[in-house]
């Protein structure tokens, strides 16, 4: 169904499927113009198409694309993807383009990522796993908060630079590929890193990786990875304390003394 030419439109409890056209001029399984609300609609196993794609502008809300052949939700400019959910697509279950916001979604079992943003965007209080390539992939002057990457075949979340990345989980990524990915990624430079976790990364992957400089890594823990901290020269980081020892006594009863080791209220963790 293509309705990129009106504008302004409401689109609602459509199910869409098993659609053909050139999914690389336009098309989808359905197609809302400029300024559009969808809601509440199923795009699913369109062979040789995007299951949603809308253009600049548009709010898309209680959806479902799944088993589509060239990704699952593709959003232009300015869009809103809220409690959607994005699974077992071939490409990217949901992408979408500058100052956008995802929340709430659930992008799972795509064949390349979970979710993709260009710049400044926002991505929060989502789950993205068991993708074939990175959990969340999220470009310059983005956030990506309080969301969940786990099993993912590469990294768990991915930015570049000037980003904000915090409390997000990320857990056993690297999962089923033969690459070392990491938990968290940074591959760019000045982002700021805080209050994450990324456990069991397989491959003997990187928990929390930074690559590039000027970022900042506070209040981060890591367990169980091949190597829990990987930060180039030229950063800013709490201190990192290793807290991996067993052999802490049991608790009972209304007080114990720490065993975290340090005050800093900027320290990161391995444990």
């Amino acid at each position: 169904m293509r309705a990129d030419t009106a504008r302004n439109s409401r689109l609602e409890n459509l199910r869409v499927s098993n659609n053909s056209g050139d999914g690389n001029n336009g098309a989808a399984g359905l197609v809302a113009g400029p300024g559009s609300s969808v809601k509440n609609c199923v795009a699913a196993d369109n062979p040789a198409l995007p299951g949603i794609r809308t253009l600049d502008g548009c709010t898309i809300v209680d959806c479902t694309a799944s088993g589509n052949g060239l990704g699952g939700i593709t959003g232009g400019n300015n869009v809103t993807v809220s409690h959607c959910t994005a699974s077992d697509n071939v490409a990217v279950g949901i992408n979408v383009v500058t100052n956008s916001l995802v929340t709430g979604c659930t992008s799972s079992g795509n064949s390349v990522d979970g979710i993709v943003t260009s710049y400044g965007c926002t991505v929060s209080d989502c789950t993205a796993g068991g993708n074939g390539r990175f959990g969340i992939y999220a470009d310059q002057g983005s956030v990506v908060r309080g969301c969940n990457a786990t099993l993912n075949v590469g990294s768990g979340i991915v930015v570049t630079a000037i980003c904000h990345v915090t409390g997000n989980t990320c857990d056993e990524n690297s999962h089923g590929g033969a690459l070392v990915q990491s938990g968290l990624r940074a591959i760019g430079n000045s982002n700021r890193i805080e209050g994450n976790s990324s456990t069991f990364t397989y491959n003997g992957g990187t928990g929390i990786e930074v690559l590039g400089h000027f970022n900042l890594i506070i209040r981060n823990s890591a367990r169980g990875n091949g190597t829990n901290y990987s930060i180039a020269a030229d950063n800013r980081y709490g201190p990192i304390i290793n807290i991996t020892a067993n052999g802490t006594s049991a608790v009972s009863g209304n007080s114990a003394v720490s065993t975290v080791a340090s005050t800093d209220p900027w320290a990161n963790f391995a444990y």
